[in-house]
């Protein structure tokens, strides 16, 4: 039962920083310009592209060294040298961005060199805070994370309305709330790791940096093209059409992610547990552990998006003003593609908890050379349209990877049979809700038709049953 909590707030978490980015996006699309709103989403987008080019990514490294060591001593030294790590690629970030400002603004079609600082500044906190989330997933205090996330959800609305209230609403008054919201979430963080960690220097210190970075190094280079996967086409959309197209194309992108928060959250959840029994050497438990977690990921995954779909153009037309309502068909192009990537990703980590992290490199960079491809040829010629086809190839080439590696590369026995039968039902049903979409009693019932499919397919009591044994 504790294993099932775990996944359900690790689930919430995800939930709560996903859905708190959707909220505080529609909240600015309803007090600022269609423009102005795809200027903030190009200030987020060169926030993430300085933390994704600029930062090795340790958190991996880092649980999957405090997960592999007992001695109390060397897991100070382990987390002291991922805070100094963490600290230093943020002043870099910092750094860089001041000092190639100009080059940095015309890459993003920025006019305001200002825009680039409140960048760097979101980089800076976003990483610490990346640091702390990790440490807190490590110590398995999902609930604590679900907790301190909500409170920085309320505080970011808070402090936007009463600084849009002093100020009037701004791109600038969005991004300091964000910047109160982060600042927040850091100290609550810390205070609950210095619980179980103490901040500890000594000769050993450069060793534990170095072990750190040498795993990172091959790690960076996925989540780099990870990263690129899912933003290369809003950034090709920003040099060939314009702000208004940034901030439709956006919310589509911010939407359909939401369908990532329950694979990430089992992939987070799984992770430090693979790690574990890796160390003791048990196969067939990890074996069962990612069959049933594939099921369950895919079950609820392919349920929530079918029905989302269903009410799709009610969804947008209740939170979004007329000009965003185009969303709804780039929805129905990428979510296809999302919902199978999501999936996976229940079993993602599964090379890196082996210590194989250049075969998920092989994957994710095949992916995004797809992407940038097809992106440069559709983007130009078919605009948002487009950007979505690129991107749902690439985000089904990606799963299609896992199933050959893991069949090449491994021993372990996982079952994928039943996708075979639920994923091309669930493409047949997404056609059918789009050619009904002014009919919302039969696109609801399509939904319902597809629920009973997929229960009958996946036996959802079974999964369950079989994962408390």
């Amino acid at each position: 039962m504790e294993e099932l909590n775990q996944y359900i707030y690790n689930f919430a978490n995800r939930l709560v920083n996903s859905f708190s980015s959707i909220v505080f996006v529609i909240i600015l699309g309803n007090t600022l310009s269609q423009e102005e709103v795809g200027i903030y989403s190009l200030v987020l987008l060169a926030s993430a592209y300085a933390i994704s080019l600029l930062t090795l990514k340790i958190n991996p490294s880092i649980i999957q060294r405090l997960n592999d060591t007992k001695n109390k001593n060397l897991l100070n030294q382990y987390f002291t040298a991922g805070l100094i790590s963490t600290l230093a690629f943020s002043v870099l970030i910092v750094s860089i961005y001041y000092t190639f400002s100009n080059m940095i603004m015309d890459g993003f079609n920025l006019e305001n060199k200002n825009f680039i600082y409140l960048a760097s500044f979101l980089a800076f906190t976003l990483t610490i805070r990346g640091y702390v989330d990790h440490i807190l997933m490590s110590l398995l205090q999902n609930k604590y994370l679900f907790f301190i996330s909500s409170i920085a959800f309320v505080v970011n609305i808070i402090s936007y309305f009463i600084l849009a209230n002093i100020y009037s609403s701004s791109i600038e008054v969005a991004i300091y709330s964000i910047y109160i919201a982060n600042i927040l979430y850091v100290v609550m963080g810390i205070f609950k790791i210095f619980q179980y960690y103490k901040f500890l220097i000594d000769k050993n210190i450069l060793l534990c940096i170095k072990s750190i970075m040498t795993f990172s190094f091959i790690v960076y280079f996925v989540s780099l093209a990870d990263f690129m996967n899912s933003n290369i086409a809003l950034l090709i959309i920003n040099q060939h059409l314009g702000k208004e197209d940034v901030a439709v194309y956006n919310y589509a992108i911010k939407i359909a992610m939401l369908f990532l928060i329950i694979g990430a959250s089992i992939s987070n959840v799984n992770y430090p547990k693979m790690t574990k029994l890796f160390s003791e050497n048990k196969i067939d438990e990890i074996s069962n552990l990612l069959t049933v977690t594939l099921k369950m990921n895919f079950y609820f995954i392919l349920i929530c998006s079918i029905i989302f779909l269903s009410i799709s153009n009610e969804i947008i037309a209740l939170i979004l003003p007329p000009e965003y309502q185009s969303m709804v068909e780039l929805l129905f192009i990428i979510l296809p593609g999302i919902v199978l990537f999501s999936g996976f990703m229940a079993i993602k980590s599964l090379f890196n908890a082996l210590n194989m992290p250049s075969v998920g490199l092989l994957i994710v960079w095949g992916s995004l050379i797809l992407n940038v491809i097809f992106s440069l040829i559709l983007v130009p010629k078919y605009g948002l349209y487009g950007g979505a086809v690129s991107t749902i190839i690439s985000f089904l080439f990606n799963p299609l990877c896992i199933i050959f590696l893991i069949r090449i590369k491994t021993d372990f026995v996982i079952d994928f049979s039943f996708l075979y039968f639920i994923f091309p039902f669930y493409l047949i049903s997404v056609y059918l809700v789009y050619q009904f979409q002014s009919e919302i009693g039969i696109k609801l019932v399509i939904s319902m038709v597809f629920i009973l499919f997929a229960s009958l397919i996946t036996n959802p009591i079974k999964i369950y049953r079989r994962y408390k044994k």
